[in-house]
């Protein structure tokens, strides 16, 4: 007899978060780094939106990214979860790029 196993939508948001804690911190430094840079000062009022909203952009997107893994290798490249690294590729520059703060401006 073939045992399936279960897991329920708040264990597999758990793990996806805890598996990519590596590329959300890295993602949430990039987004800081490039405030700092563009404003010269950090506006707490103005960043803490920012990165509430990239974060459970960036769980929503991995966990997407994790449903749909169709490649034969593993989602994980030692302590880094791939579709974490790839949400934080995808969603850390749009979201900058939503809330105004433009990442690849000339001068």
């Amino acid at each position: 007899m073939m045992q399936t196993n279960n897991i329920s939508f708040s264990e597999l948001i758990t793990a996806a978060f805890l598996m990519g804690i590596i590329p959300y911190c890295l993602g949430l430094l990039f987004q800081i780094i490039v405030v700092v840079k563009v404003n010269k000062e950090l506006i707490l009022k103005k960043l803490l939106p920012l990165l509430l909203v990239s974060r459970i952009s960036a769980l929503a997107l991995t966990i997407v990214i994790w449903l749909c893994w169709y490649f034969s290798f593993d989602i994980m490249f030692g302590p880094i979860l791939l579709p974490a690294l790839l949400a934080e590729l995808i969603i850390s520059p749009l979201s900058l790029r939503i809330f105004g703060y433009h990442i690849f401006s000339k001068g």
